[in-house]
């Protein structure tokens, strides 16, 4: 992750250029190689912002969040797309062109866990470089009252004590909470 100013109106040097990722946890640029959109002029013209995830979540709020605070900076619109999918919106992103105009702000998720689960269309280490952290989320794990359970230690003796006999709620298969 990058520690460089967000105040800043320049790109990385052409020569260290990927496609650039961050999640929640992090907002992206996508790079080029070679370019003129990573002159001093940077942004020349409105930029995408692609948020992985339907109008109205944590995601998107955030994102919404630093396209404001990167529009107030940059004087260019930054143009906020919600692709729902978790893999659609880092597709999206890396199947643009590589000219340093299209944002991800996008969980660890669909970047760490989902390609473990099932095969994605990028390859993360390859096309995808992290930016900087955009917020930082921590989980907590919490049993009701009556269940007995005051800890973690408590949790995995009641476990075995019983097998299959606990319930838990996530955000679904491959998620965080998960």
């Amino acid at each position: 992750m990058s520690n460089a100013d967000p105040r800043s109106r320049s790109m990385p040097r052409p020569d260290r250029v990927r496609r650039l990722v961050a999640g929640t946890l992090c907002l992206a640029l996508l790079g080029a190689s070679g370019g003129s959109a990573l002159a001093e002029s940077y942004p020349a013209k409105p930029v995408h912002l692609i948020v992985p995830f339907p109008p109205g979540g944590s995601l998107d709020i955030s994102g919404r969040l630093v396209a404001q605070h990167l529009q107030e900076i940059w004087k260019q619109p930054i143009v906020v797309e919600n692709k729902p999918g978790s893999t659609i919106g880092p597709e999206t992103v890396v199947k643009s062109p590589p000219d340093g105009y299209t944002l991800l702000v996008i969980s660890s998720t669909p970047l760490v866990t989902l390609p473990q689960l099932q095969k994605v269309p990028y390859d993360v280490l390859k096309d995808l470089t992290g930016v900087t952290e955009t917020v930082r989320l921590n989980y907590a794990m919490v049993a009701s009252t009556g269940s007995g359970i005051q800890s973690l230690q408590d949790l995995v003796a009641k476990a075995k004590a019983a097998p299959g006999r606990l319930n838990y709620s996530s955000a679904g298969n491959g998620s965080g909470q998960h």
